[in-house]
């Protein structure tokens, strides 16, 4: 994911033109509209790359939209300098991408937001979304640069390189984000199919909890496997351990040590059968090994759930403690990585 840049400052070797304007001053006149802008853009696309709610900070981006109809107004009356009106056309085709990305693009990553923690999928939707976005600023920037490139040739106007203070955080920020994303996406795996787990435990429906265990003890340990190959950001590993905690959580819980989980159900299953059995037969007719395995199977049961209670405690505690340390590691990570 990769962020507009704003590469120069103007440093002007042209001679006024009649109108007692030089070429550098005119590029620096128009530039100005898209270089407030970027600025101003920064404050929400560094929120929304910090993982807050679009659409809590909706508000934002709807003021956003009016600074760039007010500037694409004003530039628009601007003349060309000396006939030629391409560079103030390339800065408003830039400004033109610029608000349909956020008119639409964001638009639409709110809409995917809503939906994006029902699915491994809608949520890999919801965060490309996020890139592809970022990736078409990016794009429309490099014909902008091509073009004042052009301009300042044409013009005898010499063009400092230096990379602008924001357009490095917005760089930063989209790096940040893009590791962060990749990250997430494998623990998500596992936590979203977590779900249906408890939901499972909670229904007391044996299949299911036998399916959705599997299930997830094969995307802990797919997501093991991956990110043990991710590698550091910036020399900083505490985002990959914090996932790699949260995955073998995961893992402990669909593997062994969560057997107890699922032997009570085995556990009610097998009493369930033999009560119904007990039930249905008149006492008179009981015979001693029934009364025995009925018993046996009482004890088996209250064993069975006592470990069961045991297990859920443990493993609640230990899922609080896992989703805390990832949330403050992505916490510190984007304070770490994402400039104020």
């Amino acid at each position: 994911m990769r962020a507009p840049l704003l590469t120069y400052a103007f440093l002007v070797l042209t001679i006024p033109s009649a109108f007692g304007q030089s070429a550098g001053e005119y590029m620096s006149q128009v530039g100005a509209d898209y270089e407030t802008i970027t600025k101003d853009a920064w404050a929400y696309i560094r929120t929304a790359a910090r993982g807050r709610s679009a659409r809590r900070i909706d508000n934002r981006r709807r003021e956003l939209l009016k600074t760039i109809s007010a500037s694409q107004m004003r530039l628009s009356k601007v003349p060309g300098y000396e006939g030629d009106i391409t560079f103030r056309d390339a800065v408003l085709d830039y400004l033109k991408v610029y608000y349909a990305v956020l008119n639409d693009d964001y638009a639409k990553i709110m809409d995917l937001e809503e939906v994006a923690e029902q699915s491994y999928d809608a949520m890999e939707a919801y965060l490309l979304a996020e890139e592809i976005a970022q990736e078409r600023l990016h794009d429309a920037f490099d014909v902008l640069d091509s073009t004042q490139r052009t301009f300042a040739t044409a013009h005898n106007v010499s063009l400092i390189e230096g990379e602008d203070k924001t357009s490095t955080k917005l760089r930063k920020a989209s790096e940040a984000s893009a590791y962060q994303h990749r990250i997430f996406l494998l623990f998500f795996k596992a936590y979203h199919q977590e779900q249906y787990f408890l939901a499972a435990l909670q229904e007391g429906n044996l299949t299911n909890l036998q399916q959705s265990r599997s299930a997830m003890l094969a995307f802990a340990e797919e997501g093991i496997s991956q990110l043990e190959t991710v590698p550091r950001f910036n020399n900083d590993l505490s985002l990959k351990k914090a996932g790699l905690e949260a995955l073998q959580f995961f893992k402990s819980e669909a593997g062994p040590s969560g057997d107890g989980l699922v032997n009570y159900f085995l556990a009610k299953q097998e009493f369930d059968e033999i009560k119904a059995l007990f039930d249905e037969t008149p006492s008179r007719n009981r015979t001693r090994e029934l009364v025995n395995e009925y018993n046996t199977a009482v004890d088996e049961l209250n064993k069975a759930s006592a470990t069961f209670n045991e297990s859920i405690e443990v493993f609640n505690q230990r899922r609080k403690q896992v989703i805390t340390r990832w949330e403050k590691a992505t916490e510190k990570f984007y304070d770490t990585h994402v400039p104020r």
